[in-house]
């Protein structure tokens, strides 16, 4: 893959150049709803001419858990999309969520998180936000926890991370606890190419807030935020099967303007309990990118690695890593083996396992790749949303059904932006199964994705007018039995919870 071709993935590049003024104010927008049966499309993918196999086989196992216009035959993959609109026929008791609620507006809100991080019960949003660039170096982020009062509309903050703190793209938060203390901390992966490529300093870093009491938090580094290769995501899990939990991420560097090499290093981190990880990352493999997932693919009971491919020299557009070979005191890294789940799609941002997305109990996928057809010269593969699945054996390439319709990036003559972005999964309507909700990033909408029937998604755009949306958070934040949406834009300088 030519690298040189690649447009700048999430939330970053338009900062760069542009000013973030002149964004277009979003608002509520009704459903332009497209309709796609990924049940029926599957069927015709079946041993199909790319060596894709058969679905009705979960050969993957037990696998981890999310969080989340006109017809035309989309040709090869055999998918066709039809125009339609919801007819209500579905009983829900929710509903889709109709109300736009502003939590805050942070100078580049990216990535966030849903928690009740104190224990009082009720819910909390984490909000990490790369601050505005000024064009004389590298903004400096921070991260908010916010509070809800009487209901959706009403939020306190406090800062975790302030701009003092130097903090240079902080991304995806996750709670999780990090000391085995029974309290939540929260990991803050850090950093993007820009650092090096417009501040003269690296700033990829691996980090966590260690909450100490009830609301007090404690910055704790596992590598400081001055590394080359930057992260976005890291999985906590006891990787090497010792009891104590452990840190897998995937670091990335992006080839400079005038040469070099993009690389992606998934990575492990070994815990020695309470808090203590090692500073010296032990190698997975080559390849992967920002949002590694951790969990046993093929059903042989040990943890294996999956993800989409960005910045690789060699990238596919998913992977997963095959371990082979245990941790052990002669082979401290263990042994894995990448296998290319798609090479179709070309980069991307965003795979996970859903485990059980139709209902029938079969192992699939989601998978958003990252790309631009609007611009010169234009990408080569379409901008979707798909669902894959494995075959009897998952080493082989697995199949895929396209879901989304007609995602497609502004077009721009400074910046070059992708799409489509994060994704979330959850039961957005209240009707019992799971639906999606899909950042367009680049495409300046907002989309969920109706579970109508099981396999059958509808197209629904949330909003528009946003570009550089990420957060794509699903969770029932006020307690009242139906999920909410968490939407952010970097560009709009906004953070919105959807609810009803």
């Amino acid at each position: 893959m030519n690298h040189s071709t690649l447009t700048v993935p999430l939330l970053a590049l338009l900062s760069l150049v542009v000013s973030c003024d002149n964004a277009t104010e979003p608002a509520d927008k009704p459903a332009d709803a497209t309709t796609t049966n990924e049940a029926e499309t599957e069927a015709e993918n079946d041993a199909g001419s790319d060596g894709n196999r058969d679905d009705s086989s979960d050969d993957g196992g037990e696998t981890g858990s999310g969080d989340d216009g006109s017809g035309d035959d989309r040709g090869s993959d055999g998918t066709t999309t039809d125009s339609g609109t919801d007819t209500g026929d579905t009983p829900n008791t929710c509903g889709p969520p109709g109300v736009q609620n502003l939590v805050d507006t942070p100078d580049g809100p990216a990535y966030a998180d849903i928690v009740d991080i104190n224990g009082d019960g009720k819910q909390d949003l984490v909000v990490a936000a790369f601050g505005t660039f000024t064009g004389f170096g590298v903004p400096k982020g921070t991260v908010k926890l916010h509070h809800w009062g009487s209901d959706l509309s009403d939020w306190s903050s406090e800062t975790l991370i302030a701009e003092s703190d130097n903090v240079a793209f902080p991304n995806q938060p996750k709670a999780v606890d990090m000391d085995g203390d029974g309290d939540l901390d929260i990991t803050i992966p850090t950093g993007f190419f820009v650092c090096t490529f417009i501040g003269g300093r690296d700033c990829g870093g691996v980090m966590w807030l260690e909450q100490t009491d009830a609301g007090a938090f404690t910055r704790r580094e596992i590598l400081p935020n001055d590394n080359l290769l930057f992260y976005h995501h890291m999985e906590v899990v006891d990787f090497d099967g010792d009891g104590i939990d452990d840190v897998v991420t995937t670091g990335e560097e992006m080839a400079g303007f005038l040469g070099g090499v993009s690389r992606a290093e998934t990575v492990w981190f070994k815990g020695r309990g309470g808090g203590d990880y090692d500073s010296e990352p032990l190698p997975i493999s080559q390849g992967l990118g920002s949002f590694p997932q951790v969990l046993d693919v093929d059903g042989d009971g040990d943890l294996d690695v999956i993800g989409a491919e960005y910045f690789n020299e060699d990238a596919a557009s998913y992977t997963w890593l095959e371990r082979t070979a245990d941790p052990s005191t002669s082979n401290p890294s263990g042994t894995f083996v990448r296998h290319v789940i798609s090479d179709t799609h070309g980069p991307a941002i965003q795979f996970q396992i859903v485990p059980d997305l139709y209902g029938d109990g079969v192992m699939r996928a989601l998978g958003s790749n990252h790309t631009n057809t609007a611009k010169r010269p234009p990408d080569a593969e379409e901008s979707v949303l798909a669902v894959f699945t494995p075959g009897s054996d998952p080493r082989d390439a697995w199949s895929d059904t396209v879901m989304s319709d007609r995602i497609v990036s502004d077009s721009n003559l400074l910046v070059e932006l992708a799409a489509p972005g994060i994704f979330d999964y959850g039961d957005i309507d209240g009707d019992g199964d799971l639906d999606i909700l899909l950042a367009g990033d680049g495409d300046p909408r907002v989309f969920w994705y109706e579970q109508t029937t099981p396999g059958s998604f509808t197209q629904h755009v949330l909003l528009t007018g946003m570009r550089q949306t990420g957060g794509a958070r699903i969770g029932d934040i006020d307690g009242d039995g139906c999920n909410d949406l968490v939407v952010t834009s970097y560009e709009d300088n906004v953070v919105y919870v959807y609810g009803r």
